[in-house]
């Protein structure tokens, strides 16, 4: 299947304050715990941005719930990778809050990123 990006957009008084997408169908490499090369497929979750101003009123957390509950109707797992500091699922200091809010949420570390960061690959799957 090609890859197809959904986007999803906060608007307040015709100003875009915060957006996030997902990529449907995008085959992630990562390295396993044991170093081998893995590849899934599924939905390739984005980051999501708020303006610094609009943050703390639970935008972001509504962004991305819609988003995952929008792609957990098509695909039964859901990609992401965290980025790190370049030591094999090392999480950089700035991205600390979203990796623990996706664990808190039943994402599962699966590996680590091929790319120069190495940071953690996590893996959503339906029940």
């Amino acid at each position: 299947m090609a890859e197809h990006r959904v986007f999803f957009f906060a608007i307040h008084r015709n100003e875009i304050v915060g957006c996030t997408s997902y990529v449907e169908g995008r085959n992630t490499r990562y390295l396993d715990h044991s170093g081998s090369m893995r590849t899934v497929e599924g939905v390739y979750l984005c980051s999501s941005e708020v303006l610094p101003r609009f943050r703390g009123f639970g935008i972001g957390g509504l962004l991305y719930r819609r988003r995952l509950r929008e792609c957990q109707i098509s695909w039964p797992s859901a990609v992401l990778e965290v980025l790190g500091t370049g030591s094999p699922r090392s999480v950089h200091h700035l991205a600390m809050p979203g990796f623990s809010w996706h664990l808190s949420r039943g994402f599962h570390v699966i590996g680590h990123s091929c790319d120069e960061d190495l940071g953690p690959v996590l893996r959503w799957a339906s029940s």
